[in-house]
């Protein structure tokens, strides 16, 4: 494959995360605060889980539960939701 073309698909990745975060600023940019961080604190969740679970092999010795992932980001989310709940 040519060095252009490799250059250019590299590039390419960057187009759905500049369309992601375009769509999440205009869906949210008028909400309240806690929802804003409501939503940061899920996607982090949900980072934080992908994170664990590629760099820990324990993680992948038994089957998973399809909502455990859930449960994680939710948790964290939630967490997240009652430190800014009670702040106030």
């Amino acid at each position: 494959m040519k060095r252009g073309t490799r250059l250019l698909l590299s590039a390419s990745f960057a187009i759905p995360i500049f369309l992601g975060a375009t769509v999440g600023f205009w869906g949210v940019k008028d909400s309240k605060e806690v929802v804003k961080l409501s939503l940061l604190a899920f996607v982090a969740g949900i980072l934080l889980t992908v994170s664990i679970e590629e760099m820990l092999t324990e993680a992948h010795d038994r089957p998973e539960s399809k909502w455990a992932a859930f449960a994680l980001a939710g948790g964290f989310a939630l967490f997240t939701l009652l430190a800014v709940y009670l702040e106030e």
